[in-house]
């Protein structure tokens, strides 16, 4: 068997639809796990300690590349800078430090990131660009659980600092509820406008 081609997902068993779409997807470019492909498999099982040494296997077995989220990210980061990593998702892979830019990632990690810091002043430029009598606007955060994120943090200090640049009023709405939907009076802010 063929096993130049080792690919290594680091997903949770409880997230088994992407690493099914990485399969599905690999074998339509024609990588055919037994025939070419191998996928050596490890998972962490939430013990996010153990994520080192499970990097470390991966690159004494040699893969071809890793493919990774989340801590997942800054383990396999930490233990090779010359397999290439895939980031299947990362909150913001600037500001944890995985790449250099979103134009110039350098290294040898790609991948997605949802959020960056980065992109709020575009974001609000091409906003701003689009509706050019806007002059107020509304950012609604959502913590999930109530729980304090970092990244989240991040989000919203560009962009304050993006809609300042522009001129633009920026009020900040928080979230009350674990639902992930407005509260009412978050709600009613945003339409009303106060």
């Amino acid at each position: 068997m063929d096993t130049s081609h080792r690919v290594q997902p680091r997903i949770s068993r409880t997230r088994q639809a992407p690493i099914s779409a990485l399969r599905r997807r690999l074998r339509e470019l024609g990588y055919v796990e037994g025939q070419n492909l191998v996928i050596e498999s490890r998972y962490a099982e939430g013990a996010g300690a153990r994520l080192s040494s499970l990097a470390a296997e991966l690159v004494h077995l040699k893969v071809a590349v890793i493919v990774t989220w989340g801590p997942g990210v800054s383990a396999a980061k930490d233990t090779t800078s010359t397999i290439p990593i895939v980031m299947a998702s990362t909150l913001d892979a600037v500001e944890d430090g995985f790449i250099t830019s979103l134009a110039r990632p350098g290294g040898n990690i790609t991948g997605l990131t949802l959020i960056s810091t980065e992109l709020m002043g575009k974001r609000l430029e091409l906003l701003w660009e689009t509706f050019p009598s806007l002059r107020r606007l509304a950012l609604l955060v959502a913590r999930l659980g109530g729980t304090r994120q970092p990244s989240i943090d991040r989000l919203v200090r560009a962009t304050e600092a993006a809609a300042k640049s522009l001129g633009l009023e920026l009020q900040v709405l928080h979230e009350g509820r674990e639902s992930g939907r407005p509260s009412g009076r978050a709600a009613h802010e945003v339409r009303a406008g106060h």
